[in-house]
């Protein structure tokens, strides 16, 4: 791309006049972000509350069966090729272009491949029940279930499409807002069905229902937010199923050498260690997955945006979202870091309740440096996704996978739990913090030294000092519950934020800031002071109304 690699200040110019020009109607990155990590909030939450509802109504049988299925389901996303995600990357590439026809294209070919694709998911499901309800030995039930679980990945085929497509358009809020909807209905009702003592069976049906109600309403909302591309037959193309599934393909790919990387440590410490240790390294891999994915939903909104700003060639406007998002994305993975750090050990204290996790200590914290390098360049990702580099994201994936089976194989034997997570981090500090880094920086045209320095040290040296001085002085001892272990970590959140501000916000941003807080304290006042006089004139009117009496 030597496009990227123009610095001269024509060049800068017209593109800023481009950006300039299309600024006002792009939706909010800010709004997108907070949209994504308030879905996640809200799974969790769902998540924690309903599974030991449903697994005390249930009992461990009936529960397994449904952990079953609903885990088998998950590999019927192998037919689906990537394809969404190609959607996810052409379209705003596309819009980008001006080319109104080719986004209608990709998405059109996208829905009818996903039609299809929903067509053999369902066949399958119906076809196995039986031999894989007789393999688990789980009988009628489980065979009915099977397919009825099926029927609802069928059903949610076409949804995928209409989701990517929207998150093309960058209408996350919107999305998400349906998301959270039907999650939250989603769970209501299979609580109120296994508390009245509806079984597995009837579970199977709230699943299809819930699908076909989200088809619809993404359907709805496609109509609302991508109302100039209209899904017609005619605009089925095959050069464009193939370019959407070579790319899926390659995502795929890439995807699979991330779940080596992840899982693979996990699956050592089983091996090479004991049984009874995957269970303590598997609570601190469950803290690293959710440090993940809170940076994944800030940063997910960039890559369509990356996408669209490649169409129209606005190539110095790539290098400021980038810089700019890379920054913020390091503070907020030195606050997550820098709290692991410190209340990490207490976490994990409090919430096992076993002395036995005191062993993985030393684990949560090099898991936690690994993570902070890579969720530090998280953003390197998105990018290289929106430039249409996921071939080279590929490579490095799989290298990066690679290099964490041999070496957290070859720690495991000398140094434990603790070699393990050095056999994780190495890998992912080279890979991801230099090799990915610089190979991103050469595709930008800017020193590998300058994106380092004005992007990634300081939120880094911010925490590691913080978490120094926390333990130097012994205060992370201090914590003896719950209670104190909160207050102590926004405490530190507190000085972090105002370590951050003062030494790497830059004052234009101050100034944002300065008068974001300002615009909302006015608009808290002045509902404040609303409600006050309208208390007050009723009041007034009540005692107008007595001495009339």
């Amino acid at each position: 791309m030597p496009e990227i690699r123009k610095c001269g200040t024509e060049a800068e110019e017209v593109s800023e006049m481009k950006i300039q020009s299309i600024a006002l109607k792009m939706p909010s990155l800010k709004i997108n972000a907070l949209s994504n990590l308030l879905t996640l909030a809200a799974n969790i939450i769902v998540g924690l509350l309903l599974m030991p509802a449903v697994l005390s109504h249930l009992g461990e049988k009936q529960f397994g069966i449904w952990m079953l299925v609903t885990s088998f389901v998950g590999y019927f996303g192998i037919f689906r090729f990537g394809v969404s995600t190609g959607v996810y990357r052409y379209v705003p590439l596309y819009r980008g272009q001006g080319q109104s026809g080719k986004v209608g294209e990709v998405i059109s070919t996208g829905m009818v491949f996903y039609l299809l694709v929903g067509v053999v998911i369902f066949a399958i499901s119906v076809l196995f029940n039986e031999y894989i309800a007789a393999f688990f030995k789980g009988g009628p039930e489980l065979a009915t279930l099977v397919w009825l679980c099926g029927l609802a990945a069928a059903i949610e085929c076409p949804s995928l499409i209409f989701d990517a497509a929207m998150r093309s358009y960058e209408a996350f809020w919107l999305v998400n807002i349906i998301t959270i909807v039907m999650a939250v209905m989603r769970a209501g009702v299979l609580y109120a069905a296994v508390l009245t003592g509806h079984g597995l069976i009837f579970m199977g049906w709230i699943q299809v229902v819930f699908s076909m109600l989200t088809l619809a309403a993404n359907w709805v909302a496609f109509e609302f937010c991508c109302s100039d591309v209209s899904l017609r037959v005619r605009e089925i193309g095959l050069p464009a199923l193939k370019m959407l599934i070579v790319y899926g393909i390659i995502i795929v790919i890439e995807g699979t050498a991330g779940t080596i990387a992840m899982e693979s440590p996990k699956l050592v410490v089983g091996k090479m260690i004991s049984l009874e240790a995957v269970g303590l390294f598997g609570a601190v891999w469950y803290l690293m997955l959710y440090y993940q994915r809170v940076i994944f939903s800030l940063t997910r909104v960039l890559m369509p945006r990356f996408s669209f700003l490649s169409g129209r060639d606005a190539y110095p406007d790539i290098r400021r979202l980038f810089f700019l998002s890379s920054r913020y994305s390091s503070i907020a993975a030195g606050a997550i870091a820098l709290s692991l750090w410190v209340f990490g050990p207490s976490f994990l204290l409090l919430w096992l309740r076993s002395d036995s996790i005191r062993q993985t200590f030393p684990a949560i914290m090099i898991l936690s440096g690994g993570h902070l390098v890579f969720l530090s360049h998280r953003i390197s990702v998105d990018l290289l996704f929106g430039l249409g580099k996921q071939k080279e994201l590929a490579v490095f994936s799989i290298i990066e996978a690679a290099a964490v089976v041999i070496m957290s194989i070859g720690l495991s034997y000398k140094y434990g739990l603790t070699g393990v997570a050095v056999g994780a981090m190495v890998p992912i500090t080279l890979v991801r913090g230099i090799w990915q880094g610089r190979y991103v920086c050469r595709l930008l045209g800017v020193g590998f030294w300058k994106y380092y320095k004005d992007c990634i040290l300081k939120p880094w040296a911010i925490a590691i000092i913080l978490a120094a001085t926390v333990w130097g002085f012994g205060i992370a001892r201090l914590v003896d519950g719950w209670l104190s272990m909160i207050a102590g970590a926004i405490i530190l959140m507190l000085v972090y934020s105002i370590t951050v501000y003062a030494t790497i916000v830059e004052n234009n941003e101050k100034l944002q800031l300065k008068n974001g807080f300002a615009a909302c304290t006015n608009f808290v006042f002045n509902k404040f002071a609303l409600m006050l006089l309208t208390q007050r004139k009723v009041r007034n009117e009540d005692t107008s109304g007595i001495s009339d009496l």
